[in-house]
């Protein structure tokens, strides 16, 4: 990253390190398989208009249409940077850490 009063100087020295969370606020991501009509209804039972819907799965045209709400698409990338083992599972900031919260959704079960 050049220096901006002075381009051929670096702004910062080689090797320097930071964690970005001491200087923004990460949004509440909710990741969910969006194929799974219980998750995709759960998400839509929290009334949360500022978190960030991620599927892990499913048609995102669809669960956005259902959730009225901009969804997203998880990579590989994304998964593994979160160490996601299970969805849906909730990534908030506490401070300067990440927390992962899975969350159990009760299934009905009928009997025909």
């Amino acid at each position: 990253m050049a220096n901006p009063s002075d381009p051929s100087k670096p702004l910062y020295p080689k090797g320097f390190t930071f964690n970005p969370l001491e200087y923004s606020m990460l949004p509440r991501l909710i990741f969910i398989d969006g194929g799974d009509p219980a998750q995709v209804a759960w998400v839509k039972s929290l009334k949360d208009d500022t978190a960030m819907v991620i599927l892990t799965s499913g048609e995102y045209k669809a669960v956005g249409s259902a959730l009225k709400s901009v969804i997203y698409n998880a990579d590989d990338r994304l998964i593994q940077m979160f160490k996601l083992k299970a969805v849906p599972s909730i990534v908030t900031q506490k401070g300067a850490e990440i927390q992962v919260e899975e969350i159990s959704i009760a299934r009905s079960t009928s009997r025909h």
